[in-house]
């Protein structure tokens, strides 16, 4: 995953996260999918990333013993046979052999990973999938989800989807990858969507002077309007919820028609006490830390030249009249 070679392939190209992404508005959209591609955001390392890809090998093991089918080619760098910019990196080709050539193989496994509880969102999976049998040319597709406990690093359940391919879905997701392929290659970020707040966030920084907003005054009104909108909203959910909490009083739960009302047990947390009782008892546990507060304080020069801007700027809007 940090094969500087790798990382250039798929910059060169429209894989299946990228189209998955702006397909399904998820990690960005095509907002998000163009400035990765742009080098205007790097794609950090994460626990869940670490966690599919170690296990990877295991869950392709399980694949093979529950179907029959063998794992060939797998993290292969794919490029579709007459539009070489579509281009998919796959987990593993499926095969009645462990010795084939490709167009013997009979279709894409993709290893999806997810922790206990999570929700995952199997629509982009699929499109991601599509995407692989459209740059292949293979006919069929599993998905294999493992859902694995964080805590102990176990699998507790494998979930095996089989999918067809999808011509009219491909066709979609072609005009999906050319609108990004312009994009990148004119340099101009697509219009944001829901879920590239934080990609615009990270790639847009104030500079100087102001500007006209006139062309979007009805989207300045309309979020000044739903910031307060929502603030009134969640003071009626806290009153409800309090209402609610009243009523139950001791009891753990109730009904009424249409609804189940249910409350926790109080959650064990270590207190500033138990955590100062434990290092006592185990100073060796221990560690020096910064006192911040003091420092601010003693020495406030210091702690300003130590100041780096890495936030996010802060939106504000304001009525004037």
């Amino acid at each position: 995953m940090d094969d500087p070679k790798w990382l250039e392939w798929r910059k060169a190209g429209v894989t299946a996260t990228d189209v998955a992404d702006a397909a399904n508005d998820t990690y960005g959209g095509a907002y998000g999918a163009v400035a990765r591609k742009l080098g205007l955001i790097e794609t950090e390392q994460t626990p869940q990333m670490d966690r599919g890809h170690r296990w990877e090998q295991p869950i392709a093991d399980a694949v093979q013993a529950l179907t029959g089918l063998f794992v060939v080619g797998e993290q292969a760098w794919c490029e579709h046979h007459s539009t070489p910019r579509y281009r998919a990196t796959i987990d593993g080709l499926l095969a009645l052999n462990a010795e084939v050539e490709l167009e013997e193989c009979v279709g894409i496994l993709e290893v999806k990973t997810v922790g206990e509880g999570a929700r995952p969102n199997r629509d982009r999976w699929a499109d991601q999938v599509q995407w692989q049998m459209l740059v292949t040319n293979m006919p069929a597709g599993v998905i294999a989800e493992a859902r694995i406990d964080d805590v102990t690093d176990t699998c507790r359940a494998i979930n095996l989807t089989h999918i067809e391919a999808d011509p009219f879905r491909q066709l979609y997701l072609c005009s999906v990858a050319d609108d990004l392929w312009n994009a990148v290659q004119t340099e101009t970020l697509p219009m944001p969507s829901a879920s590239s707040l934080d990609a615009v966030k990270h790639v847009v920084t104030p500079v100087t002077g102001e500007l006209d907003l006139s062309d979007i005054a009805d989207d300045v009104r309309r979020f000044h309007e739903i910031k307060f909108a929502i603030a009134a909203v969640n003071a009626e959910k806290d009153e409800i919820e309090a209402r609610i909490r009243y009523t139950l009083g001791e009891a753990k739960g109730g009904t009424c028609e249409g609804f189940k009302v249910s409350v926790s047990k109080r959650p064990e947390i270590l207190t500033d006490r138990a955590k100062a009782d434990l290092l006592e008892a185990l100073p060796e546990y221990g560690t020096t830390v910064l006192d911040l507060d003091r420092l601010k304080d003693e020495k406030p020069e210091l702690v300003k030249a130590a100041k780096q801007p890495l936030g996010t700027p802060r939106l504000t809007i304001k009525e004037v009249t």
